[in-house]
């Protein structure tokens, strides 16, 4: 039984490779949410800001890492579309998706765009 269990989680590991093991991040014209700490905005399709983040996911396809570990460090910068959730660290980038987590190693300047001051949509307190 045991033997079974562990050929079926190689035959996943080994699925992941053969398909690239990338998660699907592609943006459907939806409206995001951007948290920040204890803040929260929400980004509309028109909005810049929503078109930095689809410009950052288009350049960020490739390079993503099956995410094995049970827990995620916290990340203070995190992303929500309807079928997928970006978290931001210091220079990785967790994506949260129907297949698991994976994680990417990336320059924390290609996201620091997420990070500029502005008024949050509601705070922690209103959610």
């Amino acid at each position: 039984m045991l033997r079974r269990i562990a050929l079926a989680f190689v035959a996943v590991l080994i699925g992941f490779g053969a398909t690239g093991g990338q998660p699907n991040l592609e943006l459907r014209n939806e409206t995001l949410e951007l948290r920040i700490d204890d803040n929260v905005w929400t980004l509309a399709p028109d909005t810049p800001e929503y078109h930095l983040v689809m410009e950052w996911v288009r350049q960020n396809q490739s390079g993503w890492v099956y995410w094995m570990a049970e827990r995620v460090p916290y990340c203070r910068v995190a992303v929500r579309a309807g079928h997928f959730s970006l978290a931001f660290g210091d220079s990785t980038v967790f994506a949260y998706v129907d297949e698991g987590i994976f994680r990417k190693t990336v320059p924390a300047d290609t996201f620091s765009f997420l990070t500029r001051p502005r008024a949050p949509t509601k705070s922690r307190s209103e959610l």
